[in-house]
């Protein structure tokens, strides 16, 4: 959800607003040779008792035939400065002319929060105290205009303007609850739906048991057929005890981050949840090592978990407002989310206690291998608790989708939005195609290679065929900590050796130029992508050295001292010294 989920949603206005259409150029800048630039006018408040307007930012590609418009994710993403490259990818794959918009709050009208732009932020991330209540009181009256309602019928203005009959609508993440929502207001004017990474009608979970849960189906599906045998007996049940442990006392360490630079960090249940949410979602090369992380946690050494957890906050940086608004992305979302308060108008300081109330009385099954405590106090549930009372008419209750062709994609490992809600959704629509691919988390549409050819079958109406079954699991990577913990000959431990501690390097690169080894030592990319270690310590008596680029070349120091080069087939060479 609040991530950019490709980097990538208007209503006929009512008594005496009316939407307008005028030229305008896309994001600030000169409209693009091959697209048509529009502006469409909607008014903030549609009820007419609060005057003003928004100004929204269209783009769509010149010529003649259907228009698929694409909705982003977050809610928060603009999507009009990446509509061009978007265009490129999903126009041949649909045979559809592609149009985008920035939604209300988003792009060239983002709403703009300095306490919470400035953080490094996900769904589920809890913010320090204060920034949510200050962002709230700086949007003041106007956080009651940014809930999906007014998105909906700002789709609908869109749709109009671009003078189209009838659209196909593409929704990735949030962008999916939006798709449904418009599809259920005004199902006339929807041809065909594309649904990538599902929040279904219902929204999402405000205590994410779901996603909870899904972690251990996570792990499980990552370790299956004896994948962890080298690591773990049970890497669910390591799940649970550093949970467990975390929460009644947060792990804490220094990571190091650069040649000579350590950071201390510190992580509860909340946080494991999401960078765990991170891992399985977004970043499956980080997942490979959570299973080793977790055990070694749970044996008391937390260095490698820490490790993981600095790299996946890493992989989430704080971003302009244009291209994720984190005060819209919480307005809307405390607008629209069900909680067991009664609603946003009602008063904060009231609010805890339901949360007792409703999570106490139920099994521990519920959230595990999180705990009570994670779900009360996950991101999502922590940031609208504190948001201030705001007044909004609910959304409405979950219905049947138009009889329209409808394709839901949903990764097996997606806990950001997990496969159950995808099925509830699919259920909804006597048309609708579900393909949940395995092994595969967030944003499947542009994440994973196999999905192209289903999205072409879809809009050519033919069968889908089996569709992503041989879509490849991630190794599970069984790191030790020491060189003494490994049985094997020289060369075959230079190799294991290697192939891990690069592993390691290209994830750590991958959010950083510099980041430390985990035991010593450090990595840098360098010009066009090499990539650099310095005796990087990943494994403690094995420092490697080398440069990765086309040929990787690396040497293996201490004991092994050998030199390790990919650049055959099957097995790296190794020379030894």
């Amino acid at each position: 959800m609040g991530r950019r989920s490709w980097a990538v949603g208007v209503a006929l206005v009512v008594a005496v607003f009316a939407w307008s259409v005028a030229p305008a150029r896309a994001a600030g800048e000169r409209c693009p040779a091959t697209f048509r630039c529009l502006s469409v006018t909607v008014p903030l408040d549609r009820s007419g008792a609060t005057p003003g307007t928004l100004a929204l930012p269209v783009l769509v590609e010149r010529g003649r035939g259907p228009i698929l418009i694409a909705l982003g994710g977050g809610p928060g993403q603009g999507m009009v400065g990446v509509g061009p490259v978007l265009a490129g990818f999903l126009g041949p794959m649909t045979g559809r002319r592609v149009a985008v918009f920035d939604q209300r709050g988003t792009g060239a009208t983002a709403v703009r929060c300095p306490s919470l732009q400035r953080l490094a932020l996900t769904d589920f991330t809890v913010p320090p105290p204060g920034t949510v209540e200050a962002c709230g009181a700086r949007l003041g009256a106007a956080r009651a205009f940014y809930s999906t309602t007014d998105s909906v019928e700002d789709l609908e203005a869109v749709r109009a303007a671009l003078g189209a009959d009838r659209v196909d609508v593409l929704g990735v993440s949030y962008g999916t609850y939006l798709a449904e929502r418009y599809a259920r207001a005004h199902p006339d004017r929807v041809s065909r739906l594309v649904l990538d990474s599902v929040v279904p009608q219902q929204d999402v979970d405000i205590f994410v048991r779901d996603s909870l849960r899904r972690a251990g189906h996570d792990l499980r599906a990552l370790c299956a057929a004896g994948a962890c045998r080298r690591i773990t007996s049970d890497p669910v049940a390591d799940l649970a005890a550093v949970v467990r442990r975390a929460n009644e006392r947060p792990l804490s360490g220094a990571v190091r981050t650069g040649p000579r630079t350590r950071t201390r960090i510190s992580v509860d249940g909340p946080g494991l949840f999401d960078v765990a949410t991170t891992w399985t979602s977004f970043r499956p090369d980080l997942f490979a090592f959570a299973p080793a992380a977790l055990a070694q946690a749970n044996d008391g050494d937390p260095d490698l978990l820490l490790r993981l957890v600095k790299l996946a906050r890493r992989a989430n940086p704080a971003v302009p407002a244009q291209e994720l608004s984190w005060g819209l992305h919480t307005a809307t979302l405390c607008a629209d989310l069900a909680t067991p308060w009664g609603g946003p108008a009602s008063d904060p300081a009231t609010r805890a206690a339901s949360v007792s109330a409703t999570l106490d009385p139920l099994p521990a099954s519920s959230f595990a291998p999180f705990d009570r405590f994670t779900s009360a106090h996950n991101g999502l549930a922590d940031t609208c608790e504190r948001w201030p009372a705001t007044t909004v008419a609910p959304p409405p209750e979950p219905g049947p989708l138009p009889a329209v062709p409808t394709l839901l994609l949903n990764g097996a490992w997606d806990m950001s939005t997990p496969v159950p809600g995808a099925r509830e959704e699919a259920a909804r629509s006597s048309t609708a195609q579900l393909v949940v691919v395995p092994h595969a988390g967030h944003s499947v549409v542009t994440g994973v290679r196999c999905t192209a050819r289903i999205v072409r079958r879809f809009f050519r109406d033919r069968p889908l065929v089996r569709p992503c079954v041989g879509n490849p699991r991630p190794e599970a990577l069984a790191v030790p900590r020491r060189l003494g913990d490994m049985t094997g000959s020289r060369r075959a431990l230079a190799r294991r050796v290697a192939r891990l501690t690069i592993a390691d390097a290209t994830s750590a690169a991958g959010t950083s130029r510099r980041f430390g080894g985990l035991r010593g030592g450090w990595i840098e990319r360098r010009g066009r992508g090499a990539l650099v270690l310095h005796r990087d310590e990943l494994i403690r008596g094995a420092p490697v050295s080398g440069t990765l680029g086309r040929t990787p070349r690396v040497h293996v120091g201490g004991r092994l001292n050998a030199d390790v080069t990919f650049d055959t087939p099957g097995a790296p060479a190794v020379r030894l010294r």
